[in-house]
């Protein structure tokens, strides 16, 4: 089969329809995780900022700090069309705070009581999906103009790699797999499908896919050994120690995780946030 000038094979053609239906398979697949966020009693919506009162922020600096007063308009979800008055309390943390003007979209989350009435709302953050989504249909577009049938291949490699983590990696991570054991045999796997969705069945393709996994090994290995060696914990990350100190009613933070983060710590087991 000839598209734009370039001649594609069976082989290629089967392949991606395979990856398509797997990719398809991956998106619906149930994670167990769905249904987290009604339980914690939070309703995720969209709303509008219809008014806002700056009486109590204070400017320090560059930074800005105290309480932005909001009134808020729900344009989405179960309460939409109802109005809220909403607090947005300012730390000074350029990385963490958010400053919101009359007009604006916001991703709020309604926090209920057993009678299913909003008793506190939160403005989260302001609201980018619609955006996001734009600029994710304009990178698409672009690579299937210039890319054609190899930049659809590559789209193809590009979604499966993004359900593969957010469907399988991330709730194998809650569901307390080994994070060090998934996260390899994942990356290998899509390794493995990247490569051979844009290379193809070839001996380029399978040279760059048996690189690619020994690479993947080598740097697992070297990860394991040394991390212990250099004394390296994992608790790099901003606000870490809230994962090691969580706990939750429904489903608890991944013990294998908490043991890779504690082990160079000796086994230290504060009072609070025992791991076993």
């Amino acid at each position: 089969m000839i598209f734009n000038g370039v001649n594609i094979k069976k082989s290629d053609i089967l392949l991606v329809l395979f990856f398509i239906v797997l990719l398809l398979g991956i998106l619906f697949m149930p994670t167990g995780f769905e249904k987290e966020g009604s339980r914690a009693g939070g309703v995720r919506c969209k709303a509008r900022v219809v008014s806002v009162d700056n009486t109590n922020v204070q400017q320090l600096g560059i930074i800005k700090t105290g309480d932005q007063s909001l009134g808020i308009e729900i344009v989405s979800g179960p309460f939409q069309g109802n109005r809220y008055a909403a607090s947005n309390p300012l730390m000074g943390h350029m990385e963490k705070d958010k400053l919101f003007r009359e007009g604006d979209t916001a991703f709020v989350v309604l926090t209920l009581n057993e009678d299913g009435k909003v008793i506190f709302v939160n403005p989260m953050d302001h609201y980018r999906i619609d955006t996001e989504f734009l600029l994710m249909a304009l990178f698409a577009l672009l690579l299937l103009l210039f890319g054609g049938w190899v930049g659809f291949k590559a789209l193809i490699s590009f979604l499966f790699t993004g359900a593969v983590l957010w469907k399988i990696l991330v709730p194998c991570l809650l569901k307390g797999f080994d994070p060090v054991i998934i996260t390899m045999l994942v990356t290998t796997g899509l390794c493995a499908a990247i490569t051979l969705l844009v290379a193809g069945f070839t001996k380029k393709g399978f040279t760059a896919l048996a690189g690619a996994c020994l690479g993947v090994a080598t740097s697992g290995i070297m990860a394991i050994y040394f991390t212990e060696k250099l004394h390296i914990h994992g608790a790099v990350m901003p606000l870490a120690e809230t994962l090691l100190c969580y706990r939750d009613h429904d489903h608890h933070t991944s013990p294998s995780l908490l043991r890779r983060i504690h082990n160079p710590f000796n086994g230290f087991h504060g009072p609070e946030c025992s791991i076993e």
